[in-house]
């Protein structure tokens, strides 16, 4: 999958193919308006996608790995990406 923000939900073997790739896959249900804001901008190896039923929940995934946030932590989540993406079985970049 290219990276971005999609407004729908995505099929999940794509969405473990861009993982595999060392892609970071964040799943959004009702964020609220600043954390959307947060998603705005250029995500470069980063697909942000909904997931009914997480209410204002983020979950961030890497290969193999998770970080649940029940309110958005920008700080966390930066740290997530920054420790995990490139980091996929597939064509690791680090």
């Amino acid at each position: 999958m290219n990276s971005g923000v999609y407004d729908q939900e995505q099929p999940q073997e794509k969405l473990v193919h861009s993982l595999e790739h060392g892609n970071i896959v964040i799943y959004y249900d009702e964020p609220g308006e600043e954390t959307i804001n947060e998603f705005s901008g250029p995500w470069d190896g980063i697909v942000v996608v909904p997931k009914p039923g997480l209410g204002e929940s983020i979950v961030l995934t890497a290969w193999t790995k998770k970080l649940a946030q029940p309110q958005f932590d920008p700080d966390a989540a930066a740290s997530f990406i920054d420790e995990y993406r490139g980091r996929g079985p597939e064509n690791p970049v680090r």
